[in-house]
């Protein structure tokens, strides 16, 4: 949903939610393909209330280096 490929990012407040049912309450990946709620490629990034729900692979993928995350 979002990738950071900055470095000295400041992420405040995010909440990377994907659909996981239609109306009906049917579970269908193929209709909303999501892998990652945030990848992080910078450096020295920091995220404050962070939240991500319902991906397909992982919640987070974090790459960078002397990151920070505070509530995830």
């Amino acid at each position: 949903m979002m990738v950071v490929n900055s470095g000295n990012v400041i992420i405040d407040n995010t909440w990377f939610w994907r659909a996981d049912h239609d109306i009906l309450g049917n579970v269908e990946k193929s209709m909303n393909p999501v892998d990652f709620g945030l990848v992080v490629n910078g450096d020295n990034v920091k995220a404050y209330g962070l939240k991500s729900e319902h991906t397909l692979k992982d919640l987070v993928q974090w790459n960078g280096e002397n990151g920070l995350t505070i509530m995830f």
